[in-house]
């Protein structure tokens, strides 16, 4: 047979990869029939195997240990190569097996019969074999017996491989099945320039929270209504095929997709309904992937790998359908690595730093106070801004880690400018989940008894004011820090939308200004009549008022002017590490 011959006839990477995994069930079967096998023909051992290109792996065994061996040291080669049984009636009489290991070391193998399972499609995934330590010869009918039962467990297993590629739930094939699929060159021709796309109808909280409301039955009812649903809309070609990912998320390998067949498969998309119960109707927010499919296939689970990436980044930009870019691939990439890059920076200590940026009082300019702010310097990329990492970890539990990195931090400079004379407070950023955490102002405090330092002289600064509101919890803790001598501050008012109403129920000490607010007040006579109110009413609420971000001294005066409180930004100083700051606090002092 020809090496071309035989690679033809191979199994497909993904399915030796099931084959090989455990399956309980699928190993107990097989056992039976070795047993079956070994009783019937008063033979001490039998296995089973299966062949890649490379390696032979042993799923079930009957009293011998069979470990991993590459393929060219095998006697299975043979039979898979040959697509035939091979029988060796002694091996010390066959040039090919004589000085074999487990000829001549242990157990001792003297005889091996060896017979090809090979499926419908003339594929032959391995051998079915049953071996002595004596020599023997098979007589015709054990060998036509011995066929037979290898053609069952053939039978068997391409059964149960196809149930193990297909999902039980909607019926369609599954992602191993389309790895197959992706990878089957033969496959991808009917379809020169083809496309996957990948679907998700429901998202992973979407799904989380039916099972949890309605159970997990209804949820896969649901699913398996979708999948259908969506086989009806989308009306197949014939090189066209839907397979089902995930609850809720599907693929579907296509034919070349030009502008006009993206439109009219969306607007297929939009019309999908779903329905919980008679009653109550499902809102789908569908997201599209796309990625084209060019010969040869480097991988198939890169190609799922790349239309994944082009539906996180429709999703992430609230987009219906995403066309895979290398460059927003490389970029996400490249924050996934600085996400384990931090990960480590934090945990380890290693990279970060603090830096303070004075806030001063109006007229005088004098500081009153200081913020401190992350940075980050990179091993290899050097310092890194905050925007670059922070919103990599917003909602995460790496955000807490930072943050009591933070207030360790901040702590032991508060502590060590106190015994230099230095009693300027500080305030550090915070977020949401951090006023979620139990008893996180009992352990602030904690931590500035330890140091020695009043509370007064630590602040914490809010953003995300709409989840502010939305916790019962958090403005508890928000009071609790209050009561306990921090100071609060909201960040950033002004910014985007601001309900004034959310400033009666939020507990606060100062409101800090957006940049955006009083920028061009010196062009703007309009911006001037509304920043001078606002800041009016906040001083009537009883806030203290500081306007972030001012850069110049014209900004400065009028924000004066205006009975601001306080003031930070490029004009007055820069953010500074804790030496540079001293430094620059030698002339007020």
């Amino acid at each position: 047979m020809l090496e071309s011959d035989v690679k033809t006839r191979a199994l497909p990477p993904d399915e030796v990869g099931v084959l090989v995994r455990q399956d309980k069930t699928r190993d107990d079967v097989l056992r039976h029939f070795l047993q079956l096998t070994t009783s019937l023909f008063h033979m001490p051992a039998g296995y089973i195997s299966v062949l890649d290109d490379k390696t032979r792996n042993v799923i079930v065994s009957h009293q011998i240990s069979m470990a991993p061996k590459p393929r060219q040291f095998t006697f299975c080669q043979y039979v898979v190569d040959t697509q035939k049984p091979v029988i060796v009636p002694d091996t010390l009489q066959d040039a090919r097996f004589c000085e074999h290991p487990m000829v001549v070391g242990d157990p001792g193998l003297r005889f091996y019969a060896g017979m090809p399972l090979t499926f419908k499609n003339g594929c032959t995934m391995g051998t079915y074999c049953v071996v002595d330590t004596v020599p023997r010869d098979l007589t015709c009918d054990e060998l036509a017996s011995l066929t037979f039962i290898a053609e069952l467990v053939s039978s068997f297993i391409e059964s149960w491989l196809d149930v193990a590629l297909t999902d039980l739930n909607s019926g369609l094939p599954n992602m191993h099945q389309l790895i197959n699929d992706l990878q089957d060159e033969s496959f991808a021709e009917e379809c020169p320039g083809n496309s996957l796309m990948v679907i998700e109808c429901i998202g992973v909280t979407q799904s989380d929270d039916i099972a949890r409301v309605m159970g997990t039955s209804r949820l896969n009812t649901l699913v398996r209504d979708i999948s259908q649903a969506l086989l009806q809309v989308l009306q197949l070609s014939r090189c066209e095929k839907l397979y089902m990912l995930s609850a809720g998320r599907f693929a579907l390998y296509s034919k070349p997709l030009t502008p006009s067949d993206r439109q009219r498969r969306e607007q297929q998309l939009m019309a999908l309904q779903a329905h919980l119960s008679d009653a109550v109707t499902i809102d789908l927010k569908i997201y599209v992937g796309e990625t084209a499919i060019t010969l040869p296939i480097c991988s198939g689970h890169e190609i799922l790998r790349q239309a994944e990436s082009a539906l996180y980044e429709a999703r992430h930009n609230r987009l219906r359908w995403g066309i895979y870019n290398q460059d927003d691939d490389c970029r996400r990439n490249e924050d996934f690595y600085l996400l384990n890059d931090l990960t480590e920076a934090i945990r380890k200590d290693r990279g970060l730093y603090l830096v303070w940026q004075p806030k001063v009082s109006l007229p005088a300019g004098q500081p009153v106070a200081l913020e401190a702010l992350i940075r980050w310097n990179h091993p290899e990329r050097g310092i890194i801004p905050p925007g670059s990492f922070l919103p990599l970890i917003e909602n995460t539990s790496l955000m807490v880690e930072l943050t009591d990195w933070v207030i360790d931090h901040a702590i032991t400079q508060l502590a060590e400018w106190e015994q230099k004379g230095i009693a300027l407070p500080a305030s550090i950023n915070i977020s949401v989940l951090d006023l979620k955490r139990e008893n996180f102002t009992q352990r602030l405090h904690d931590k500035m008894a330890l140091a020695g330092l009043d509370n007064g002289m630590l602040g914490v600064e809010c953003l995300e004011t709409e989840k502010l509101l939305a916790s019962s919890q958090v403005l508890e803790e928000l009071r609790l820090l209050r009561q306990n001598g921090f100071s609060v501050s909201l960040d950033d008012f002004g910014a985007g939308y601001s309900n004034l109403n959310y400033l009666l129920r939020i507990p606060l000490d100062t409101i800090k200004l957006d940049k955006s607010l009083i920028d061009d007040l010196l062009k703007e006579p309009s911006r001037r009549v509304i920043v001078r109110n606002v800041i009016r009413m906040l001083k009537e609420l009883g806030y203290r008022v500081l306007a972030e971000g001012v850069e110049d001294e014209s900004t400065a005066r009028i924000i004066s002017d205006y009975a601001c409180d306080e003031a930070q930004g490029y004009y007055f100083a820069r953010p500074k590490t804790a030496e540079q700051l001293e430094a620059w606090l030698d002339k007020w002092i």
